[in-house]
């Protein structure tokens, strides 16, 4: 796993627990994380989930299963991102952001 992301908690209804003047910008669903290398796709980080993104943190969400009867949050703060690209195709049923970050 990337260290740039740490576990967080949730509350009792899957949703993240937000810090002090934390407010939720933008909710999406069946959203996946993968790790990348110049053009290489390394490995996939989070399997489909839910991201949120906040005005201090990107947060991702892991659904419950049957092998995990609860949710898993982790985060990533937005001030460790150096830069970020959107590297969508036109036409393209996908999304992709390309996110740098600073050395921790």
């Amino acid at each position: 796993m990337m260290k740039e992301f740490y576990s967080i908690q949730l509350s009792n209804t899957g949703n993240p627990i937000l810090k002090f003047n934390e407010e939720e910008k933008i909710r999406e669903e069946r959203v996946s994380i993968w790790k990348q290398e110049e053009k290489v796709v390394i490995c996939q980080l989070f399997p489909t989930g839910t991201i949120v993104l906040t005005n201090f943190r990107l947060i991702f969400i892991l659904p419950s299963t049957a092998h995990q009867p609860q949710p898993i949050g982790w985060a990533l703060d937005l001030k460790l991102i150096l830069f970020a690209e959107d590297c969508a195709k036109m036409f393209s049923t996908s999304t992709r952001t390309r996110l740098r970050f600073t050395d921790p």
